[in-house]
């Protein structure tokens, strides 16, 4: 599995330890998730994460979906697209978000999607013209089986 953003690739990978996401490009904005704000050559380890089975990468941030249904995000909260009130903020290193039982995940250029066991689709970020500051479950979506992000909406 891997998943490449502005000038950016993840790439999951077997381990001793389980899954493990690595990266390389640019870490502007930390969108790897590494201490460094430059240019990595050589794929690194991103975090301390175990058992990744999915990634996703947008303009500038990133998405990791663990065995246990957990997401994982990094890089530019602009736009809310991570869902943590600050829009300013950049989450520099994998930070646990509050979302549960997901089975997949999609960044577009200013959102994040997830959907979860029960079919519910969770956002955050541009969308429809609103820009909710957590993640917010879209309304009237029966029966959803995948998700893909765009651009700027979902």
């Amino acid at each position: 599995m891997f998943a490449c953003g502005k000038d950016f690739s993840l790439i999951v990978t077997e381990s001793h330890d389980g899954n493990i996401v690595i990266g390389c490009g640019n870490n502007e904005n930390y969108s790897l998730g590494l201490p460094e704000l430059t240019k990595i050559d050589t794929p690194r380890k991103i975090g301390s994460m175990t058992g990744v089975i999915m990634v996703s990468a947008g303009l500038d941030h990133s998405l990791a979906l663990d065995i246990n249904g957990d997401v994982w995000g990094w890089g530019s909260n602009a736009h809310f697209k991570l869902g943590f009130p600050d829009e300013s903020e950049i989450v520099k290193t994998p930070t646990k978000l509050p979302l549960k039982n997901i089975i997949k995940i999609s960044c577009g250029e200013y959102i994040s999607l997830a959907l979860d066991r029960g079919g519910n689709v969770w956002w955050a970020g541009v969308f429809d013209d609103s820009l909710p500051s957590e993640f917010t479950v879209v309304a009237s979506l029966p029966n959803i089986i995948d998700i893909v992000a765009g651009d700027i909406f979902g």
